[in-house]
């Protein structure tokens, strides 16, 4: 789903998106893409496969088409998510904040519309890889 969705999409449009102004696909992928995770090894698998599927993607699609991804962290909590869970979650990020979704939809924006960006992997982490305590 992960992988095999977004692959048989963007081939079924690419003729459709050659005729658009600007045409591009931004795949979402996960910051566990580059990672991995002992919880969820199917699920980082398929979003790590997503990412080699966005960079072989703008190989091929190119110069016509630009493929890019983002890779976002938490974005928001789940109305059920406890505060000890909440309290762990903000202190993994060097911002110590959770940015909403606006902020994914601001980083999908800026890869839909630069003329000069393909095959870019966007962090969207608040600075998780800084390894904060």
């Amino acid at each position: 789903m992960h992988v095999g969705a977004p692959m048989v999409f963007s081939d079924a449009l690419h003729q459709a998106l050659l005729q658009a102004h600007n045409p591009s696909i931004v795949n979402v992928s996960d910051h566990v893409a580059n990672r991995g995770s002992d919880k969820h090894m199917a699920y980082a698998a398929s979003k790590s496969a997503l990412l080699n599927l966005t960079k072989s993607q703008a190989k091929k699609y190119a110069p016509d088409i630009r493929v890019n991804a983002l890779c976002p962290a938490l974005l928001e909590f789940r109305d059920d998510d406890d505060a000890l869970y909440r309290e762990r979650a903000i202190a993994k990020s060097a911002l110590k904040r959770v940015p909403g979704f606006e902020v994914a939809i601001e980083a999908i924006c800026y890869l839909q519309s630069n003329h000069y960006t393909t095959g870019t992997v966007l962090p969207l982490d608040g600075g998780r890889p800084l390894g904060m305590p």
